[in-house]
């Protein structure tokens, strides 16, 4: 019987194992390669915070690497159906990125953006073996950053079903890594990406040392679909979408690495581009009820197209965070500055804005 996987990394609920049998399986020992700990260093910077809009349900997060200049590559269960992809690098770099790819059969997906890339992460040619010890990097949910952790693959032939499709030639690490962490990379010692992290499911005693383990698409699948993709990628508009063509809002150079800033950036991103129900998304339920309505929060929202936000602070207590923004506000011909607060709080591990106040400071 093949073990079954109910959901997936990048969604933050309860994964179970059901079955037996797997190819190529011998038992795991402990790592902590100093030779992996560099690999980490030099590749962190490379590796993206995801973080998707939907229509009709709350932002869903992942993790993906860069392969290209302006491409990426995460799991495809990130990012179908999304209005709205954000990608948010360590050092502050935001920049939002088109599904150029997507295969949910292989939960892969390629992302296209304009903006300049940290270096791309190599795909190993060859194949991957029992044994090896390898780095997982990704953006956890509820993290504050990018994390890594070392494992070793103990099969590389798991079957599984991931979100409905049956899947095989899977790499397994016996390391497990928390929900966020769906699209990142499992790097070899030379630095080569040798699967994308999608999903984890139960492990087992006579080969794993950890009680959850981490299953990969391989490099090889990656590179196939590199290649070319099976299909174009459509995207449907959510109703309640009006016809915009704006641009995201600029983000000063010294933009602060932190969560919160990309939710609030993602916001006026899709405000900007008249993404009105998947922006709503980005609200607390509280904001929401304080906002009357749908479409009264829509017809305010719908007057304003910002055009920078410079990030003044960043203040963090516990599941509640403050960011202070200085933001150009276009309002018909007339351009003011804004001083904004932003309250968010973190709800099922994503950021979300509760409260703003603002008064003018300026004009542009």
């Amino acid at each position: 019987m093949r073990p079954v996987l109910r959901s997936a990394i990048g969604l933050a609920t309860a994964v179970s194992l059901v079955g037996c049998g797997a190819l190529g399986q011998t038992p795991a020992t402990a790592t902590d390669d100093p030779t992996l700990r560099a690999v980490i260093a030099t590749a962190e910077s490379s590796v993206a915070k995801v973080l998707a809009t939907r229509c009709d349900a709350g932002p869903i997060p992942g993790s993906a690497f860069v392969v290209g200049p302006g491409l990426l590559l995460t799991a495809a269960h990130v990012v179908t159906g999304s209005r709205q992809v954000a990608v948010a690098f360590p050092g502050g770099t935001m920049a939002l990125a088109e599904v150029a790819g997507l295969d949910p059969s292989a939960d892969t997906a390629l992302l296209r953006t304009t903006a300049e890339l940290p270096a791309a992460l190599p795909l190993l040619t060859d194949p991957a073996t029992v044994g090896a010890p390898m780095a997982l990097i990704g953006h956890p949910l509820g993290g504050d950053g990018v994390s890594a952790a070392q494992g070793v693959i103990t099969s590389i032939g798991d079957q599984v079903v991931v979100n409905g499709f049956d899947m095989n030639r899977l790499l397994t690490f016996d390391v497990e890594v928390a929900p966020g962490n769906s699209g990142g990379p499992a790097l070899d010692r030379t630095g080569a990406v040798a699967g994308m992290i999608v999903a984890r499911m139960g492990g087992k005693p006579w080969r794993d040392r950890s009680a959850q383990v981490t299953v990969a698409i391989p490099a090889s699948v990656l590179a196939e679909h590199l290649a070319g993709w099976p299909d174009p990628v459509t995207v449907s508009p959510c109703s309640g979408e009006a016809d915009a063509a704006g641009q995201a809002p600029l983000i000063g150079e010294e933009s602060i690495d932190d969560e919160p800033v990309l939710s609030v950036w993602l916001l006026a991103a899709g405000l900007n581009a008249g993404q009105y129900p998947s922006s709503w998304q980005l609200l607390t339920p509280a904001a929401r009820l304080g906002a009357g309505s749908f479409e009264t929060w829509q017809r305010d929202a719908a007057a304003t197209r910002w055009r920078s936000l410079q990030i003044h602070s960043v203040q963090r207590d516990g599941e509640r965070a403050a960011v202070s923004i200085r933001a150009e506000a276009v309002r018909g011909e007339a351009c003011a500055v804004l001083a904004q607060e932003y309250q968010l709080r973190r709800v099922d591990g994503i950021w979300l804005i509760d409260q703003l106040s603002q008064r003018p400071d300026g004009t542009c």
